[in-house]
C-alpha cells in the first residue's frame, strides 16, 4: 500500500484490540470517553495511528 497514515479505532474495554494496535507501533492519539452506547451501557473509543516509516 501507498497509505500516509494507517489508523486503528478499538473500544477501550477490548484489550485485545488496543494491545495489539500497540505492538504493531501505533501510537494512541485519542480516548473519546463514553464515546459508545452499547446494551444500556457506555464504552470509551481508543484511536490509533501508524504513520508511513515509523517503527513497526
Amino acid at each position: 500500500m501507498n497509505a500516509h497514515k494507517v489508523i486503528a479505532k478499538t473500544s477501550d474495554t477490548n484489550t485485545r484490540s488496543y494491545q495489539l494496535a500497540e505492538r504493531l507501533g501505533f501510537v494512541k492519539e485519542g480516548h473519546l470517553r463514553d464515546a459508545e452506547i452499547k446494551d444500556g451501557k457506555r464504552y470509551g473509543t481508543l484511536l490509533y495511528g501508524l504513520l508511513r516509516g515509523e517503527k513497526r
